[in-house]
């Protein structure tokens, strides 16, 4: 960058930076990354060791930043508080996302070799699968108390904390009490 360049948009305000970069102003964005880029990568920093890579986290961080930039209001808070905010939300929520990937029980895990689909299963095999994933489903129905097999089942079907209390017709707290015990029992399954 030339410095006449950097002149013009380091002489700008954030709030008229925030303007310009969502007037799809490239040149705006880069800078005011470049002005909080020492927020981000301290964020990114504290969390490394949460089993995720750095790279990985500062992406995470940038599309965090990018979004704190298109829904800043001007009103609520200051930018950098805004920032730190929804950059420190979103490493947070990506590390839970890589950790739920890496908690699905083992005994859940079909080894490609042994795709159910694949024609070079044997009937007997196919049945005691089956024997086996009916075994694994009456224990969990036997361990979850009735509440808690709705909420999984729901939760199974659509994902959500909101749609799982609006068909049951429980608070959402009470939908994540719920997952939370269930969750529990569960591991103690596999």
């Amino acid at each position: 960058m030339c410095n006449n360049f950097v002149e013009k948009y380091n002489n700008l305000s954030d709030d008229e930076l925030i303007h310009l970069s969502r007037n799809e102003d490239n040149d705006a964005f880069n800078i005011l990354f470049l002005r909080y880029r020492h927020i981000i990568a301290q964020i990114c920093a504290k969390h490394t060791q949460d089993g995720m890579d750095c790279d990985d986290l500062m992406q995470e961080a940038t599309i965090s930043f990018y979004y704190a930039v298109l829904f800043y209001d001007f009103k609520s808070s200051s930018f950098s508080t805004f920032i730190y905010v929804c950059v420190e939300r979103g490493v947070i929520s990506a590390i839970k996302k890589a950790a739920a990937k890496k908690r699905v029980p083992y005994s859940m895990l079909v080894p490609l070799e042994e795709d159910i689909n694949s024609c070079e299963l044997d009937p007997e095999r196919l049945v005691l699968n089956r024997e086996s994933h009916i075994a694994v489903a009456k224990e969990i129905k036997n361990r979850l108390s009735d509440l808690e097999f709705k909420v999984l089942m729901a939760f199974l079907k659509s994902g959500s904390y909101d749609s799982v209390a609006n068909e049951i017709g429980i608070s959402r707290k009470s939908v994540d009490n719920a997952l939370v015990r269930l969750r529990k029992k569960l591991d103690s399954i596999t």
